[in-house]
């Protein structure tokens, strides 16, 4: 129900009661809505901070059990936002839990690393990446065709 305030206080134009509302929301340990107030943080960029949102992911981390799932979603949504922060030996600390394990998400993981190597010019850890996304069985067609690409892009290089 809280949730739902803060939107009509979205729709409202009063940014920062629906931001402490939400900030309040992620603070109960809820689950199921603190991980949907501090998605919803992100997704209107109520929020802009580094260390604030950082602070607020680990919040969810350790006082939240989560399904496997959404525990792996938060992982990645992490990780994307510590790209830019974190040396590459904590960003690839951080996703290990997503590539020793079947993850719905490690199709994403592994492209996002591939990409983030590419970005670097570290194109030979970046085909490590996108190799072992074309191993996958079941994976989504776009997933695949982006990550041959990327390799064929590589060996272009």
């Amino acid at each position: 129900m809280m949730v739902l305030y803060s939107k009509i206080y979205l729709e409202n134009d009063k940014r920062s009661e629906a931001t402490e509302l939400l900030k309040s929301l992620i603070n109960s340990n809820d689950r199921t809505y603190s991980t949907l107030s501090l998605f919803l943080l992100l997704n209107q960029n109520l929020i802009t901070d580094y260390g604030e949102i950082s602070i607020l992911f680990n919040q969810l981390f350790e006082n939240s059990s989560f399904k496997k799932e959404t525990r792996d979603l938060l992982i990645y949504k992490k990780t994307l936002l510590d790209l830019n922060h974190l040396n590459e030996s904590e960003i690839l600390n951080q996703i290990k839990p997503l590539l020793d394990k079947n993850s719905i998400w490690k199709p994403q993981i592994l492209l996002l690393m591939g990409d983030y190597y590419v970005s670097n010019k570290e194109y030979l850890k970046a085909k490590e990446f996108y190799i072992q996304i074309l191993s996958i069985k079941n994976l989504q067609k776009e997933i695949y065709d982006r990550a041959k690409f990327q390799l064929t892009s590589i060996n272009n290089e």
